[in-house]
């Protein structure tokens, strides 16, 4: 589940690029909203955050609404992830194409995380936020 995430997003009316971070956990901080530096208009996005994984049989970290704006990039953001135990532990802003390895603090077993991209795919009115290549071992 994602923690975090950087939005770079575009004004629709003049191109002029802002960042938004908006929170995957909570639900105050998961919109926010900023003036366009160029032409005054505000852009605003909320972020709605999906569950990864096998069995959750999503493809999709997370979904983003925005309003006069377009979503540009994501150059960062921080994943929860959860072991077959049942113990959390959060990993924050990992960097594209390069394994992430780690372990489970409570059983000790690996959790590899690797993704080559992220992918933007326009849904009608909405933008989905795929990772492309994310694997989670646990």
């Amino acid at each position: 589940r994602l923690t975090h995430l950087w939005a770079d997003l575009g004004c629709v009316r003049c191109g002029e690029r802002a960042q938004l971070r908006l929170s995957g956990l909570s639900a105050t901080a998961c919109s926010s909203k900023v003036w366009c530096d160029k032409c005054s208009a505000v852009l605003a996005a909320t972020l709605r955050p999906a569950f990864l994984g096998s069995a959750a049989g999503l493809s999709a970290a997370a979904f983003l609404d925005t309003a006069g704006c377009k979503l540009a990039d994501v150059p960062r953001f921080g994943l929860l992830l959860m072991c077959a135990c049942g113990a959390e532990r959060e990993v924050s802003d990992p960097a594209r194409g390069r394994r992430v390895r780690d372990g489970c603090r409570e059983c000790h077993s690996p959790q590899p995380l690797y993704f080559s991209n992220v992918t933007l795919v326009r849904h009608a009115v909405r933008l989905t936020l795929a990772a492309a290549a994310l694997s989670i071992a646990v």
